[in-house]
């Protein structure tokens, strides 16, 4: 037989919590000496102690564990079922948590890497991105108005695909030589993803982007987003570059547990650049 310090030992724990155990009548002593009181436990005691501890690591009390290890063994089959469930469903949960840490990283990275170009005019860039799209359905979505209509209708697809939308968005408008704010008129939503999910609804496109970028980084001002645009387009056609129709936005929160009126944005504007 193994003694009391031998068991707590062997089963990495304390003396003091075997006594609790035998106390509440999980774990009784195979044999208690009559004169020095000492306990002693046999090697099968092992096993019940490991099932002790793992039912109290889903949450069981120990009043509960008493009560399910005196049912018949039959019983404990469909516990070990429920068991197994919460498990699983614990480690999706975990999954997911691990997935938003990686995001909220990369997130913050990537405002950081802005916040350095910020009025350092255009540069290029190489993107390696995916991305969803939604078109929007309501007229007049321009940089003069909020967006939050459009933007929460694609974060409702995505929670619908379970998909964690991220802080960031951003817009698709054509690329053209816009002369007010007013006449830039988003096309699409467009939030990037970390993983790509079995199905996507006919109403969202993925957009896979490995290529170059001509970009600038601000902070995002309604005063001075034309002017910003229009450097953009400057220096493309000093640089001779070829560019894509089709512009972007993408826009930070640099202080997002602000409410909204008092957010901040670092925000880009891009084209692809064609054959480079």
């Amino acid at each position: 037989m193994l003694s009391i310090g031998t068991m707590a030992a062997l089963c990495g724990t304390s003396v003091q919590t075997l006594r609790l155990y035998d106390k509440k009548g999980l774990l009784p002593a195979a044999r208690i000496d009559p004169d020095s009181g000492y306990r002693y436990y046999t090697n099968g005691q092992i096993f019940l102690f490991q099932t002790i501890r793992l039912l109290q690591r889903t949450g069981m009390s120990l009043a509960e564990i008493r009560e399910t290890l005196q049912k018949d063994p039959v019983d404990l089959r469909s516990l070990w079922d429920s068991q197994e469930k919460a498990i699983l469903q614990k480690q999706q949960e975990l999954h997911e948590m691990e997935i938003m840490v990686h995001q909220q990283q990369k997130q913050l990275e990537e405002a950081s890497l802005m916040q350095q170009h910020a009025g350092k005019g255009p540069y290029i860039k190489r993107v390696s991105a995916t991305l969803l799209s939604l078109p929007i359905e309501k007229e007049g979505i321009t940089p003069k108005v909020e967006p939050n209509d459009a933007v929460s209708l694609l974060d409702q697809h995505l929670l619908s695909l379970h998909i964690i939308p991220a802080l960031s968005y951003g817009f698709l408008f054509p690329r053209k030589g816009y002369k007010d704010l007013s006449e830039i008129i988003y096309s699409h939503t467009i939030k990037k993803i970390e993983s790509i999910p079995q199905s996507i609804p006919e109403d969202l496109t993925l957009i896979k982007a490995e290529e170059n970028f001509l970009a600038i980084d601000f902070i995002w001002s309604r005063e001075n987003y034309l002017s910003y645009y229009h450097s953009l387009l400057d220096a493309a056609r000093k640089q001779h570059l070829k560019l894509a129709s089709v512009a972007y936005e993408i826009s930070y929160p640099l202080d997002f547990y602000k409410v909204e009126s008092g957010k901040r944005f670092i925000a880009e504007l891009g084209t692809r650049i064609v054959g480079k």
